[in-house]
């Protein structure tokens, strides 16, 4: 039985409009009136709360792949994790001055120039609008410092890619493995629906794993199912075919 389910936005619920469709705001609703609903994203935590409370969500939820983890009721920080300050600094340094551009989140706020970040302490940057051989690159020339994690993750509403980097051994799959925890939850009792590479970590993790139907084929061989794109509603059809088949109902439903 599926008790708790992790949901990736960009490409998942958010469809190349840049919304998320009625039908999947539908099908999010009827999921968390049967079990614990968490987005999943490598997005700040303002635009994780920000949807989060739009589809009525309480369960913990995941921004920054996986950097930290917010209650969405209070929007504070159950837990979060940074990048160490020197490589923090060396790193984005080097994105600014390749002219690539960059967004990182720091507790409390997040900067897209680095004249306005007050200080190192970064949980999460991303560099952003980056065609896909450049991400290829990039992601594969930070991640062999052995300092960071980097993943590469697709933005549909630019059709252009961003990679993701947040501290070593930080990552979707395991802020899944804190959240289950806190929800006092299995692995073999969590689902997860996603598009892209940072999504593998939680669909390696979750005992149920989803991948929409644009997902690379390195995303698809890890899910057990493969649903219809965004622009397709999968997200709906993903939780009304495959997650809540697995999921009686409570009693009076």
């Amino acid at each position: 039985m599926i008790r708790a389910l992790f949901l990736d936005l960009d490409g998942t619920l958010i469809n190349h409009s840049g919304g998320i469709s009625l039908r999947v705001r539908q099908a999010v609703a009827r999921v968390s009136n049967r079990m614990m609903v968490s987005i999943a994203t490598g997005r700040e935590p303002a635009h994780v709360i920000y949807y989060a409370r739009q589809l009525g969500l309480e369960t913990p939820q995941i921004g920054d792949g996986g950097a930290i983890i917010l209650d969405p009721v209070t929007g504070d920080p159950l837990w979060s994790a940074s990048l160490v300050p020197r490589d923090a600094r060396a790193m984005i340094t080097e994105l600014d001055g390749a002219g690539t551009h960059f967004h990182a989140t720091y507790p409390g706020g997040s900067a897209r120039k680095v004249g306005e970040l007050p200080h190192w302490n970064i949980t999460r940057f991303s560099a952003l609008g980056l065609p896909e051989p450049a991400a290829d690159e990039l992601a594969a020339h930070l991640a062999a410092s052995g300092l960071v994690e980097a993943n590469k993750s697709y933005l549909p509403d630019e059709d252009l890619w961003a990679v993701d980097v947040t501290p070593r051994g930080v990552n979707k799959g395991t802020a899944g493995r804190r959240v289950a925890e806190m929800l006092g939850v299995s692995p073999g009792e969590t689902a997860a629906v996603g598009d892209s590479y940072n999504d593998i970590p939680l669909m390696e993790f979750c005992g149920l794993a989803v991948a929409m139907g644009n997902a690379p084929s390195a995303v698809t061989a890890v899910a057990h199912h493969v649903v219809p794109t965004a622009d397709e509603d999968g997200a709906a059809i993903a939780i009304d075919q495959v997650i809540l088949s697995r999921t009686p109902p409570r009693a009076g439903d």
